[in-house]
């Protein structure tokens, strides 16, 4: 072997060290230090509560796509994308947005974090670039109970 090999393995070794080190660290942040553990388990149960609320809006609300986020710890906004014009019609956004409001407000298992709802309604075309027209509708939760 020459230096070069040699060098190489080394340096492979030491990283390979580094590594382990760092995962070492990361398990021990994750698994024994509390305050890591609880803020991670409370982030893991908001993206449930959030994964399960947006399988319930786009199995009530018929449209291509929801997305659902959540914005400054305490705003809740829901896009849907291209809703059914029969059963959304354009004319009917704002009380439909409404009654889209009042089921997140009785769906979303941590709304007690939420203050505000924000329901986006988007129409999209895609012909090589997406073209989109938003209507946004924003509602105090403490109005919608």
């Amino acid at each position: 072997m020459n230096s070069k090999t040699i060098f190489g393995i080394v340096a492979i070794s030491l990283l390979g060290l580094c590594c382990i080190a760092v995962a070492g660290l990361s398990i021990y942040s994750i698994v024994i230090n509390p305050q890591v553990k609880q803020g991670l388990e409370s982030f893991n149960e908001q993206m449930k509560s959030l994964l399960e609320l947006q399988s319930k809006v786009a199995e009530t609300y018929s449209c291509d796509s929801v997305q659902v986020n959540i914005n400054n710890g305490h705003i809740l906004g829901i896009t849907l994308i291209n809703p059914d014009v029969e059963n959304f019609p354009t004319e009917q956004w704002n009380q439909k947005s409404k009654e889209v409001a009042i089921f997140v407000l009785q769906n979303y298992k941590s709304i007690d974090t939420i203050d505000t709802i924000i329901i986006n309604i988007t129409q999209q075309i895609k012909v090589g670039i997406t073209i989109s027209s938003s209507q946004s509708y924003t509602y105090k939760v403490e109005e919608l109970k």
